[in-house]
């Protein structure tokens, strides 16, 4: 039992990261916020392209802490929630790396318990995308900001700037990336788990299986 609770946690813990390691990469990515911006028809805002692209370089600096200033275009409410947003990508970044640390730990410690935990991790990750797909994104959408953002300064009217230059096309499609991206990742750690548990290598390297 107490293995069993031991290989949950390692698995959760993994779950964790790689969620954080592709969302954050997202979040990073300014070539996909654009691929994600102008798919499709782009024909339903009167933002062009120019100050999109203007807009967005401030608010990915931002986000990413290599500036602490916005464009004052913003309001009041919308600098606000970005502020808030900023907070989450700090507070996640340092998530991120107390797992990295603690996942490293007990791969050097416990290997043959973290090749188990990778195969329920890749088993949950495929989980979540199938979850994901079948629930109408408007619900999920609203349920996450619900949840991290509490204070309710997230819903914007149809003219505000923010959704102006967010739309929820644009969610959708980041979604649809990083789904993808979780599937693949989850898959990758499915199959190579299961070689290497079929195959039985940890022990022969002598790890340890308690």
């Amino acid at each position: 039992m107490r293995s069993l609770l031991h290989q949950t946690i390692v698995s959760l813990g993994i779950v964790v990261w790689i969620l954080l390691f592709i969302v954050g990469g997202a979040i990073f990515d300014l070539n996909l916020w654009k691929s994600a911006r102008w798919t499709g028809d782009d024909t339903n805002t009167e933002l062009d392209h120019t100050l999109w692209y203007t807009l967005s370089y401030n608010v990915h600096a931002y986000l990413t802490l290599s500036t602490n200033h916005l464009s004052t275009n913003f309001t009041t409410k919308e600098a606000s929630h970005l502020a808030d947003l900023r907070l989450l990508v700090q507070l996640f970044g340092l998530l991120y790396w107390i797992l990295f640390i603690s996942l490293g730990y007990v791969f050097c410690s416990r290997q043959y318990q973290f090749i188990q935990g990778l195969q329920l991790a890749g088993i949950i990750l495929i989980g979540i995308v199938i979850i994901l797909s079948v629930v109408p994104f408007n619900i999920s959408f609203r349920l996450v900001h619900y949840i991290l953002f509490p204070q309710g300064n997230w819903q914007f009217t149809k003219e505000s700037l923010l959704i102006q230059l967010y739309p929820l096309e644009f969610f959708v499609t980041m979604a649809m990336h990083i789904s993808y991206r979780i599937l693949i990742a989850g898959s990758l750690l499915l199959i190579i788990s299961t070689i290497f548990l079929k195959l039985g290598v940890i022990p022969k390297l002598g790890r340890n299986k308690v």
